[in-house]
């Protein structure tokens, strides 16, 4: 049903949101439309339905043409939003058609240059945490979200390197690091050079993918991956939970393990759920991701609707709460108002 009704949803808002901000825009440059000569051109944007609506789809198309497409039809719809606005200076403001036009088009390439810059950069994020259990002076990387399918190997390659250059005592991996069946083992290779220990988690997107094979490879790269287990690396114990549906599964998979109680406890978890399970069980530091921070505003303002917290570093009692905005990007290849980050914890 949920799926039926964001079709639904996609269908309705399609040619308002995709095909008529081009339209009008072109309207007001060239103010005649005979013919139709300029909807025949934009005839191909109307008919391609955007990849995003049906995984079958997209999976069907190669990387770069499937990311091509959902960056144009995000884009659409950033230059509706401009358009929209313009319109509504229209009705206080005499500005002729061409003035709209100039005007509306580069604030679009504002929009459109930031957001694409956005999703190329990698920015590195320092948080600081209180020591305790002789963590004094260690720091832990966390990346989430780097979603390998939908970016490069190359990708992948440019987060390694700025991982070696800070030169972490341990490397956290929180899930969707890869989000499409045309990944395979060499694209994850740049992992194997990592010099400190890297511990893994799954994600929603590794779940939906070749996960028995995803881990494989993983193991393969020297990535230790943590499927409701922990892992005892002085002063520090890492617990992984695997992806599930439910909150209810973290205290299903916590009631297993047994916390070490001259240990610094760090659970890795995507989703940002069983916060109070955590607290409860002796978590000293839960680090999360999946949010993506809505990756292209306003949608965060959506995320927050449905995950609370949805972002960034909280504090539950004793246990600190980070949640990553993610390392990279999935669907579009835009960030806007959010950053790609590898987030620096040093303990002080």
């Amino acid at each position: 049903m949920k799926r039926q009704t964001a079709v639904l949803l996609g269908v309705v808002l399609y040619v308002p949101l995709v095909v008529y901000p081009p339209l009008r825009l072109i309207s007001w440059l060239f103010e005649d439309l005979s013919g139709f000569f300029w909807i025949l051109l934009l005839l191909p944007n109307a008919l391609i339905f955007p990849p995003y609506i049906s995984r079958r789809v997209r999976a069907r198309l190669s990387r770069v043409l499937a990311v091509s497409l959902m960056t144009w039809y995000c884009l659409m719809i950033q230059l509706s939003l401009v358009v929209v606005l313009m319109e509504l200076v229209r009705l206080w403001s005499p500005l002729n058609n061409t003035s709209t036009a100039i005007i509306s088009f580069a604030a679009w390439l504002i929009l459109a240059a930031t957001s694409l810059y956005g999703a190329l950069n990698i920015k590195v994020h320092r948080l600081t945490i209180p020591n305790k259990r002789g963590t004094l002076g260690k720091s832990l990387i966390q990346i989430s979200d780097v979603h390998i399918g939908t970016r490069s190997s190359w990708f992948l390659q440019r987060i390694v390197k700025k991982i070696l250059s800070l030169e972490p005592d341990v490397v956290l991996i929180t899930g969707d690091l890869v989000d499409a069946s045309s990944v395979d083992s060499t694209a994850l290779s740049p992992l194997a050079e990592l010099n400190a220990p890297v511990f893994f988690c799954t994600g929603n997107h590794e779940r939906l993918e070749h996960c028995e094979d995803i881990v494989t490879w993983l193991q393969e790269h020297k990535v230790t991956v943590l499927r409701n287990q922990s892992v005892d690396l002085e002063p520090f114990q890492f617990i992984g939970l695997e992806d599930q549906d439910s909150a209810d599964d973290v205290s299903n998979a916590l009631a297993a393990l047994e916390p070490k109680s001259d240990r610094y406890r760090v659970l890795l978890r995507h989703k940002p759920e069983g916060i109070e399970r955590a607290v409860s069980w002796g978590v000293d530091l839960m680090l999360c991701g999946h949010t993506h921070h809505g990756q292209i505003f306003p949608f965060g303002l959506i995320v927050k609707r449905t995950y609370n917290p949805y972002r960034g570093k909280h504090q539950f009692g004793q246990m600190t709460l980070y949640i990553s905005p993610g390392t990279g990007t999935t669907g579009p290849l835009l960030r806007l108002g959010t950053r790609n980050e590898i987030t620096l914890l040093q303990f002080v």
